[in-house]
């Protein structure tokens, strides 16, 4: 990551082809993306991230145009991400937007990047959000984003901005009843476009039936025509008193940010999941067949989810140490602060104390019995490392497959175990160390 750390640093200090080579990177490179936003949090960020969203054909292009040259004409960097949706057919993108805006392209203090929502139909990639961290980090003073969408994914794209302008248009009635749940609901300011035509008076009527005071801000509306830049001003000046205020929604911003990012990580982890796993394809033909319902195949594949993906058995169950006196051996790990459970298993004749270490555990063994086998092997070895014990998903199978491979087993039978769990032995001579396994 040298080269990344590289144009990162160029980022920083203002170099616009260091920014295009990393925005492409990071577009098409998920673990770039991640790299970077990792090395470039809680580095000073001066820019505000304006989001600019709504139906296609309300003129939301017209207007940043517009704003652009306002901020532009008062010294203000202004950085720009447009994002196009993809064609289903081809999966390019007309890039229309930035043509409409080919009068900014030799502007010094204009940086305009196109992006196709290479991954969501709805208008914002998951690239864009660490696009816009990044174009925070090169000394823009207001980043816009231009995302095409009215739904879930709208409402996403607000969490990352300050301040996010919902376009409208006259005669939308019927469609803002249909967005309510959405965008209609976090929007910060709303714009009426093409306010000359008929209708607008009914579309702002709708709006104050539907929004409501946010953290002390109450939304306005505000009447623009995209031809006439004058109306635009007052739009501005709303937007710049919102970025002045201490936004109480923030934290709720913040926190809708990372269940949205913490749900996709899952979505991700799912679907690779159900791509690979025969047991998918199973459950489909027996759903089919109707021999399973629905709730138990899923319910079934979660299980098969959770253990083969969320807990990951294989690992390190416990790490066993022999001693002669219990209550001597645990007493350092009480001092440093670690509890202490109890346990008699009876058919190996030992007590254990059992000391928690996140999803592993060390096991304290003192036997219970002269003829115990730790008995034999404090007489033999002496107190120390008695075993060690790891996790299988199924401990019949893996005897079985260990057999077979040519492994010595000390049982070749599963018995119960501390907890109750199911364990067997491996011989010293296969593992080289006394090898507990331990059904997970």
């Amino acid at each position: 990551m040298d080269q990344i750390s590289n144009l990162v640093e160029r980022v920083r200090n203002g170099d616009r082809i260091a920014l295009s080579k990393l925005i492409t990177r990071m577009e098409h490179e998920p673990e770039v993306r991640k790299e970077v936003i990792k090395k470039i949090y809680g580095c000073p960020v001066k820019g505000r991230i304006i989001c600019f969203t709504g139906p296609p054909g309300v003129g939301k292009s017209t207007i940043i145009d517009h704003v652009i040259s306002i901020l532009t004409e008062g010294g203000k960097k202004v950085g720009v991400i447009l994002v196009d949706p993809r064609s289903p057919y081809t999966g390019g993108s007309l890039l229309g937007d930035r043509i409409r805006m080919q009068r900014h392209a030799t502007n010094q203090n204009v940086f305009i990047r196109s992006i196709s929502c290479a991954d969501n139909p709805e208008g914002i990639s998951r690239s864009v959000k660490d696009i816009l961290k990044v174009m925070g980090l090169s000394g823009m003073d207001y980043i816009i984003v231009e995302t095409v969408g009215t739904g879930q994914i709208a409402v996403e794209v607000s969490y990352i901005c300050h301040t996010t302008v919902l376009v409208l248009m006259p005669n939308m009635g019927d469609d803002i009843q249909m967005m309510k749940a959405g965008i209609i609901e976090s929007a910060d300011i709303y714009v009426i476009n093409k306010s000359d035509l008929q209708g607008g008076d009914l579309t702002e009527a709708y709006l104050r039936d539907n929004i409501e005071p946010r953290g002390g801000w109450m939304p306005p509306i505000i009447k623009t025509i995209g031809y006439n830049r004058s109306t635009i001003v007052p739009l501005v000046e709303k937007i710049e008193e919102h970025l002045s205020r201490e936004n109480p929604m923030y934290m709720e911003k913040i926190r809708g940010l990372l269940k949205t990012m913490f749900m996709d990580y899952l979505d991700d982890l799912a679907v690779h999941f159900l791509q690979e796993n025969n047991g998918y394809e199973e459950f489909v033909s027996k759903v089919a067949k109707c021999e399973c319902d629905y709730y138990t195949a899923v319910e079934e594949l979660f299980k098969k989810f959770k253990k083969e993906v969320l807990c990951n058995d294989k690992g390190i169950d416990h790490v066993a140490i022999a001693v002669r006196d219990m209550d001597e051996a645990v007493k350092i790990w009480r001092d440093m602060g670690f509890d202490v459970e109890y346990e008699i298993v009876e058919e190996q004749k030992v007590k254990v104390g059992i000391i928690h270490m996140g999803d592993a555990r060390i096991e304290i063994l003192e036997p219970t019995e002269v003829d115990s086998p730790i008995s034999k092997f404090l007489e033999k070895r002496g107190e120390g490392l008695h075993h060690l014990a790891v996790k299988v998903d199924d401990i019949e199978k893996e005897i079985e497959k260990l057999k077979e491979m040519g492994y010595r087993l000390i049982d070749e039978r599963p018995r119960i175990g501390a907890g109750g769990k199911k364990i067997a032995f491996v011989h010293p001579k296969s593992a080289k160390i006394l090898l507990e396994l331990v059904e997970g």
